[in-house]
C-alpha cells in the first residue's frame, strides 16, 4: 500500500490531506488547505505559497484518484466551491477539478454536524452529487474494490464528547496485507474515537492531535487524557502520525515523547523524512525575518492574488484554476 502525506501542519499548512493507493483503488482524503490569523498576525506569504504548492500537488494526481473522502465540512478539509482567497486560496475551478467525476464519500451533514458545517455539507451535496460518479454518505459504510476494503467509522466527535464542532468520519483502508486509518480532528480527546482506531489494529493511524495551543480547549487534564488514549491505541496499532492541531503548539515534540518514548508516535514531516515546517506557530518569526507590505493582504481581501502569489501560480503551472483572480 502506498501512503502519501500531502499536506499537514508539520508540512506547512492547516490540513490532513492524504493519498492512499492499493492495487485496486486510489483514495484522496480531505483535499483542502487553509490558514488563519494567529496572535493578531495574518498568515505570512510563505504560508500562502505552501497552500499553492499543495493544491498543485493535489491537481497533479487527480487523474489517478478514484475516491475522494470528506471527513467533515471545515474548509481545511473540504475545499469551498466558491472563490475564497483570504483563508484557503480556493476557487470554484479547483474544487470542480477535485470533486467532479469521482466517487465521493462524505460525512453525513444531518448527523451530529454543527449549523454552519451542516449548511456547507448540504450545499456541497446538492452541488456535487450531480457531478460525481456516485455520492455516498460514508458514516458506518463499507465498500470493496477488488481485494481492498474501504470502511468508515460511525460519527466520531470532533474533539471532546458533545463538542459544538459536531462530528467527523474516519476512514480505514485494508488491502489484505496492510491497514491504514485516517481520523481527522478527533484530537485524541474522546474514548469512542480512540477505541474505533484501536480496534482496527492498523499498521498506521493518521490522526489529529490535541489543540494544546489553547489552554481553554486542552489544558493539562486534556493533555494527559489524550496521552492515555494514544498509549492505549498504540497497544494494538503499529505507528501513529499525530499532527494537525498538535503542531500549532511549540510543545508538540514533548507531547509525542511523553506519549511514546519509543518513537512510534511522530508528526507527518517526521514520517515523510522532511523538515518540520510548523509555520503557524512560528509566524512571528516569519514576520521578523521578512516583513509584509499591507498591500499583500489587501489584495487577497479584494479577491485578487498579489504579485508574489501570481508568480507562484505560473511557476506551478496551475493558472487554469486561478484565471479569475490573476488580474491586478
Amino acid at each position: 500500500m502506498e501512503v502519501k502525506l500531502i499536506a499537514f501542519e508539520s508540512l506547512g499548512t492547516r490540513s490532513m490531506c492524504t493519498f492512499i493507493r492499493t492495487d485496486d483503488v486510489s483514495i484522496l482524503i480531505d483535499p483542502s488547505m487553509a490558514c488563519t490569523s494567529r496572535s493578531d498576525l495574518p498568515p505570512h506569504p510563505t504560508e500562502y505559497e505552501v497552500i499553492l504548492r499543495k493544491r498543485a500537488d493535489v491537481l497533479s494526481m487527480m487523474e489517478e484518484v478514484d475516491v475522494v473522502v470528506t471527513s467533515h465540512y471545515h474548509y481545511d478539509h473540504l475545499s469551498p466551491p466558491e472563490t475564497e482567497l483570504v483563508h484557503t486560496l480556493s476557487t470554484r475551478a479547483y474544487t470542480d477539478a477535485v470533486y467532479t467525476d469521482k466517487i465521493l464519500c462524505c460525512k453525513d451533514p444531518e448527523v451530529r454536524v454543527s449549523g454552519r458545517q451542516a449548511e456547507r455539507g448540504r450545499a456541497f451535496k446538492r452541488m456535487y452529487s450531480r457531478r460525481a460518479k456516485s455520492f455516498i454518505i460514508a458514516d458506518g459504510k463499507s465498500m470493496t474494490f477488488g481485494g481492498t476494503t474501504v470502511s468508515f467509522s460511525p460519527a466520531l466527535w470532533h474533539g471532546k464528547v458533545g463538542s459544538v464542532q459536531g462530528s467527523v468520519v474516519g476512514t480505514c483502508v485494508s488491502d489484505g496485507d496492510e491497514v491504514v486509518v485516517h481520523s481527522a480532528d478527533v484530537q485524541l480527546l474522546n474514548a469512542p474515537a480512540a477505541e474505533w482506531m484501536r480496534e482496527t489494529g492498523a499498521d498506521l493511524v493518521i490522526v489529529a492531535g490535541p489543540p494544546l495551543f489553547s489552554r481553554e480547549r486542552a489544558g493539562e487534564t486534556e493533555r494527559w487524557l489524550s496521552i492515555r488514549l494514544l498509549r492505549r491505541m498504540l497497544e494494538k496499532v503499529g505507528e501513529a502520525v499525530v499532527d494537525h492541531h498538535l503542531l500549532r503548539s511549540p510543545e508538540w515534540r514533548e507531547y509525542l515523547l511523553d506519549a511514546d518514548p519509543k518513537g512510534r508516535a511522530i508528526c507527518a514531516a517526521q514520517k515523510a523524512g522532511a523538515e518540520v515546517l510548523n509555520y503557524e506557530v512560528r509566524r512571528a518569526e516569519l514576520y521578523s525575518r521578512e516583513p509584509v507590505e499591507k498591500e499583500f493582504h489587501e489584495s487577497l481581501g479584494r479577491g485578487r492574488l498579489p504579485e508574489r502569489l501570481r508568480s507562484a501560480v505560473y511557476q506551478l503551472g496551475i493558472e487554469d484554476v486561478y484565471k479569475g483572480v490573476l488580474c491586478r
